[in-house]
């Protein structure tokens, strides 16, 4: 069987588990238990970029975005990450601006400038308080256009880049997942990463960045969002001051989604010196996509079960350290049940099956008895409550000017529109048992899955035997 060798550089870094409440990196914005109550002017700038600004009353924080969209569409699989790396050098410095002037601004104001990327694009990113932003604009706009790319710079970025991922390799829960997406994705556009990985990191030269970087430069792309205090004409002709000469190039391509995943693949055990005496286990299975009107409805199954499955296979058997249900909110999606430090493979799939078959029976786990037997309530009795917890974890974080701003790039780069996000949103608000049962018994109890494992050599044997158990 293989085993999970640190020195061996394979397919791409584990970015991080994506969960709706703190999604994409851009999921954040709207107003309690309503999204999408704000208005968007729109303007565009001599070159037709649009720009869309949304007046910040609220506070003295202003937002200002840059989207490019296209994401992995426009790069390789041995190219993974390379949108990301050449929007993180573009805050090393640029033509106007160095390294050191955007610590001292970032230090003296306190702003803040970030890069993030999705499958379907990436942003740079501004969040300064208002009085500072004809400071920190420029800064940001020279950025994104004349970046200096000093092989100082970029050396520090992939030495950074290269301590992720030697991190993930020595982790055996990252390489859990790690590996699973490397076996899932294999043969789809999923194979190709918004992040710089094992696979990719020996290829992206500094000159490959360079180059990159003027492939971006295509008005067609390209987009602006801003919640702000300033005036709107004002801030439309510094825009174009910077981002209106960019030419127009070919239209943006169209982002592959019509594909699905093969679930149907015997289970793989990895061996890992760092999971002696433990091991960390997930199954996936199919789910709907981050588009999919029963992607909300699948996140209160999730909510649910991960409660269940904690009872069951951590409190009743003791059989890990925690359980849980997710997915990686892609619009390809996968789902997951993981076990997290297991310390008693004894039955493991009786386990979990026994966790499913309470949910399915249209019930959860409200307490114990004495003798140490559950106490069940019908989740029809406590549907709300669910509901309203799922409710909260959405909302919770979701108040700021920043948040606003992403919650518009994220709906633009993925949905190609500024609503549809907020709608997807507010289907909590509707979603119904009927729904959450559906997706569940088509998702989580659907029959089959992928099973992999990473865990200590004393036990590859034994759970590659379990995990090939009907």
């Amino acid at each position: 069987m293989k085993k999970a060798e640190n020195h061996i550089f394979i397919n791409y870094f584990k970015s991080f588990q994506r969960i709706f409440a703190a999604t994409i990196l851009f999921l954040c914005g709207g107003f309690l238990f309503a999204f999408g109550e704000r208005h968007v002017d729109e303007f565009a700038l001599k070159n037709g970029i649009p720009v869309y600004v949304v007046e910040n009353k609220n506070n003295q924080i202003d937002s200002v975005c840059i989207g490019v969209k296209g994401g992995i569409s426009y790069f390789t699989e041995e190219q993974s990450g390379i949108e990301n790396a050449v929007f993180k050098m573009m805050l090393n410095g640029s033509a106007s601006y160095s390294k050191v002037d955007f610590q001292n601004v970032i230090y003296s104001t306190n702003s803040r400038f970030r890069a993030a990327s999705l499958r379907e694009g990436s942003v740079l990113s501004l969040v300064s308080m208002e009085e500072y932003l004809e400071e920190t604009l420029p800064m940001l706009l020279d950025g994104f256009m004349n970046p200096v790319f000093e092989r100082k710079e970029y050396e520090t970025l992939f030495n950074e880049y290269y301590a992720q991922i030697q991190s993930m390799l020595n982790d055996p829960s990252s390489l859990a997942f790690y590996y699973g997406k490397k076996i899932l994705y294999s043969e789809t556009p999923y194979s190709i990463s918004p992040s710089v990985g094992p696979e990719s990191i020996g290829n992206l030269s500094l000159e490959e960045l360079v180059y990159f970087h003027k492939s971006l430069m295509n008005s067609k792309r390209i987009f602006v969002v801003a919640v702000t205090s300033m005036d709107s004409n004002k801030l439309v002709s510094v825009l174009n001051d910077y981002l209106g000469s960019i030419p127009a190039g070919e239209d943006v391509k169209d982002f592959p989604s019509d594909f699905e995943f093969d679930f149907n693949q015997k289970p793989v055990v990895f061996s890992h010196a760092s999971a002696v005496g433990t091991g960390f286990v997930v199954r996936a299975y199919d789910v709907p996509g981050f588009k999919s009107e029963a992607f909300i409805p699948e996140i209160v199954a999730e909510h649910i079960y991960s409660q269940i499955m904690h009872n069951v296979v951590r409190a009743k058997y003791g059989a890990c350290y925690s359980a849980e249900a997710t997915n990686f909110s892609d619009v390809a999606n996968v789902g997951c049940e993981y076990l997290y430090r297991v310390s008693d493979f004894t039955d493991l799939k009786k386990r979990m099956a026994e966790a499913r078959d309470i949910i399915a029976r249209g019930e959860y786990v409200s307490g114990t008895n004495k003798d140490g037997s559950f106490v069940y309530r019908k989740i029809t009795d406590d549907f709300e409550n669910f509901v309203n917890s799922v409710k909260n974890s959405m909302y919770s974080s979701l108040a700021t000017t920043a948040s606003t701003a992403s919650t518009l790039c994220t709906s633009l780069l993925v949905w190609g529109d500024l609503t549809s996000l907020d709608e997807q949103r507010n289907r909590i608000n509707s979603v119904t048992y009927k729904d959450v049962q559906k997706v569940f018994e088509q998702s989580a109890n659907a029959e089959g899955g992928f099973w992999l494992a990473v865990t200590g050599p004393e036990n590859e044997a034994l759970v590659e035997e379990l995990l090939n158990r009907n």
